[in-house]
């Protein structure tokens, strides 16, 4: 029977930095997909699935202004003056998913990353190092989702190191994206007081990614949810086994590392950090 995945995580900005959660599973049918079965070889985009990304890369509006303009009102305040977008960036390389208050922006070619991640609250980017969108096990063997190597140093990232760096090995690779509306996920039975009666709005990113060799017919939805009015990007990814065999999927993990000072009197140092492990 063919099966599909469901992993759930949050990205919450409250203040200086992000909060992770972690929820659900459930089953449905699901397609095939083929990449090159050829596994010694790092992973590599289809002419046919890059002309496909560029022209739906130049379908997207440029987002105006600056990722690093601060937010210039009380989100609490005046909630409404923040709209929630998914636009391409100057360069038509990469996606921005985006509200007045968050900001992720992804790098397309050779493959998905996340290549920055700001809260416009401060002004201030939260990613010093590029890494793949997750990993999963699938009969005993890890396979990443997207990501890039060859960072010269990972304290920091600039622009211009992106076009030098190379797929993972055995990576699963982005070969298309869709853009649509927030939707419930599911129906709230409003059964005591709330001063909220309406649905979250905003936009959802859709992601394709594909295996490789032993995962070519194994596909994977990452899906990314930007919200009006209030400073949160939720992740989830979806897993389609489109194989006609059972596979095991040992483990799922998002690929997130958090530090912060704030249980730790303002020394910012790994040991007196809180840290969440990739």
């Amino acid at each position: 029977m063919k099966k599909k995945l469901l992993f759930y995580s949050l990205l919450l900005l409250a203040g200086q930095f992000p909060v992770p959660v972690v929820a659900a599973v459930r089953g449905v049918d699901a397609v095939s997909a083929h990449v090159s079965a050829d596994e010694n070889a790092l992973p590599r985009q289809s002419a046919e699935a890059v002309a496909r990304l560029q022209k739906k890369l130049a379908a997207l509006p440029v987002m105006k202004g600056l990722i690093s303009d601060r937010t210039g009102f009380d989100w609490l305040l005046t909630p409404e003056k923040s709209g929630a977008g998914i636009y391409r960036t100057p360069d038509g390389k990469g996606i921005v998913v985006a509200n007045a208050m968050v900001s992720r922006t992804f790098r397309l070619f050779p493959n998905l990353a996340t290549v920055d991640f700001t809260n416009r609250m401060l002004g201030e980017s939260l990613l010093r190092a590029v890494s793949a969108e997750g990993c999963l096990w699938i009969d005993g063997k890890a396979w990443k989702l997207g990501g890039l190597s060859g960072q010269l140093e990972r304290g920091y990232l600039r622009n211009d190191w992106l076009d030098a760096m190379q797929p993972l090995p055995e990576s699963f690779v982005v070969e298309d994206f869709s853009v649509k509306e927030v939707e419930p996920s599911l129906r709230w039975a409003r059964t005591r007081w709330a001063l909220n009666d309406r649905d979250a709005t905003g936009r959802e990113l859709v992601f394709v990614l594909r295996g490789r060799g032993a995962t070519e017919n194994v596909r994977v939805h990452l899906h990314f949810a930007v919200y009006d009015q209030v400073p949160v990007i939720r992740k989830w990814m979806e897993v389609e086994n489109g194989s006609g065999r059972r596979l095991t999927l040992d483990i799922l993990l998002p690929n997130l590392h958090v530090e912060s000072d704030y249980a730790c009197s303002g020394t910012f140092t790994e040991r007196e950090t809180d840290i969440t492990e990739k």
